[in-house]
């Protein structure tokens, strides 16, 4: 996690007291010999391109290529030094690394550039939102965000938690229903808005990534603060409960919409997780609105 931060706070974290997190990822392993479609992660406000490895590397595991590139005018070691924002380019980010995959060698003959879609967590879902818009993607996916209005009519994944205070409910179920044509939503009891990220399970037994920053003595904005604890919290649902619903989810989603694997999106799929599940909902047309 200390490779995150601006290399002055970096100096302060011991090397005893950085935090690791070990991801279910591997470097270099050879590509599949399969026709891959393209999965573009758009991270957080003050987070970083691996920060939802848990979903990044499942995705990887069912047969898409996910490309997460890191978003430094809003990212983590920017909102440290700078407490705010520095612009937002990432839009335009995903746009260059979208065209940017297929050159790659290991993944010429392998990356599908006909199926692509896009992802976001947090403010990394209005640029979901927003190139899901641009010529050839066939999905989006947005998690823990609700500051975007209609997106393309496009099968769209809007998933929230209960007791996220910066996506609330009301606001992950207004961009649901702003939604045309494929629509559908899941909502998962007691999850908070890090519940879509690695960031609660890294250095949990030092108290969390904010005590071991505030102990090492970091100037920590307050804007991190609230990011770096909702749900982070003893109240909220262990973040490691709430992965697999994640999981299950986008992967049947982007399967559905890229593979046409349509599996694991009725309701009997929202029942196995019990009392996860707070929400789930599925339309294929606007709801309908009263006349003026």
């Amino acid at each position: 996690m200390r490779d995150w931060l601006p290399p002055e706070a970096a100096m302060l974290i011991a090397d005893a007291d950085a935090p690791l997190h070990v991801t279910t990822a591997w470097r270099d392993l050879p590509v599949a010999d399969v026709s891959a479609p393209l999965v573009l992660f758009s991270h957080g406000l003050a987070g970083y391109r691996s920060q939802s490895s848990f979903m990044t590397a499942h995705l990887a595991s069912w047969g898409f290529i996910v490309a997460s590139p890191e978003h430094v005018e809003r990212g983590l070691s920017t909102i440290l030094s700078n407490g705010v924002p520095q612009g937002d380019n990432a839009p335009q980010m995903l746009r260059d690394v979208r065209a940017f995959m297929p050159t790659i060698p290991r993944f010429m003959g392998v990356l599908d550039a006909d199926r692509v879609a896009t992802s976001g967590h947090s403010m990394g879902t209005r640029a979901a939102s927003i190139l899901a818009a641009d010529e050839g993607v066939d999905a989006w996916v947005a998690l823990a965000g609700g500051g975007f209005g209609a997106g393309p009519d496009l099968p769209a994944l809007i998933m929230g938690g209960t007791t996220d205070l910066l996506a609330s409910v009301n606001a992950v179920a207004n961009a649901y229903a702003a939604q045309p044509g494929v629509r559908r939503l899941v909502s998962i009891q007691d999850a908070g808005h890090l519940a879509f990220s690695d960031i609660c399970a890294i250095g949990r037994d030092q108290g969390g990534v904010l005590a071991i920053a505030v102990e090492a003595g970091i100037a920590v904005p307050a804007i991190v603060r609230t990011l770096g604890s909702d749900g982070c919290r003893a109240t909220d649902l262990p973040v490691e409960e709430a992965w697999p619903v994640i999981n299950h989810f986008v992967t049947a989603h982007l399967r559905a919409a890229l593979m046409d694997e349509t599996t694991g999106l009725d309701e009997a799929a929202a029942t196995c997780f019990g009392d996860r599940m707070a929400d789930f909902q599925q339309a294929s047309m606007p709801d309908a609105q009263p006349d003026p």
